[in-house]
């Protein structure tokens, strides 16, 4: 049947039938009972008769085919109940996430980014207060980040010793020292680690 449809093609839209013949056997029949081919909707072009939910329910008599699986591919899709013979269930389940289709290394991977992005900006704002001179008295004075909170450090530091503190808070993040500790404000979190650990 592919082969006669692949011929009806014409020359310019149709294939090698090598192609054809070797992309068959790569192809595996869909199965009701797999969760990714439920439900399942057959259509039989050379006899015109459809069937749809379980590989074995037959369409009914007086259905034209095509078009009854149409209407039960709507019904599925506008959660309708099913057409006659189609189990309700195989029509309208509610998947639930699995391990397999949640990703959550995606939204560690950007919460370690959130951080890291944050890091930066007192590490920026470190280093422009410190080009600027600070604020004198008993140590350095910085703003941290657009409008964030002040840090103050007892002496001025390396832009190398803040890459160092930066890379030591990020391991302690994802080990989960910290866990407990991480709020809204994630520069406010390093600002106060630095706070603790420039000595």
């Amino acid at each position: 049947m592919c082969l006669e449809w692949n011929r009806g093609r014409g020359d310019a839209e149709s294939y090698a039938e090598e192609t054809i013949v070797d992309l068959m056997p790569r192809f595996e029949r869909p199965d009701g009972r797999n969760r990714w081919d439920s439900p399942l909707f057959e259509v039989h072009p050379a006899s015109g008769a459809g069937d749809a939910g379980d590989a074995g329910d037959a369409g009914d008599p007086g259905d034209a085919g095509a078009a009854a699986v149409v209407r039960r591919v709507a019904d599925a899709v506008l959660g309708r109940g099913s057409a006659p013979g189609a189990p309700p269930a195989a029509v309208s389940r509610e998947l639930v996430p699995t391990q397999a289709t949640s990703n959550p290394a995606l939204s560690e991977t950007s919460r370690l980014s959130e951080l890291d992005r944050a890091c930066q900006e007192v590490i920026r704002g470190v280093a422009a207060g410190q080009g600027a001179g600070g604020a004198g008295g008993a140590g350095l004075r910085v703003a941290v980040g657009g409008g964030g909170p002040e840090l103050r450090l007892p002496r001025p530091v390396a832009m190398a010793e803040l890459r160092r503190h930066k890379v030591t808070f990020l391991r302690l993040v994802t080990a989960n020292q910290l866990s407990a500790r991480v709020g809204t404000d994630s520069r406010q979190l390093f600002a106060q680690y630095l706070r603790q650990n420039v000595t």
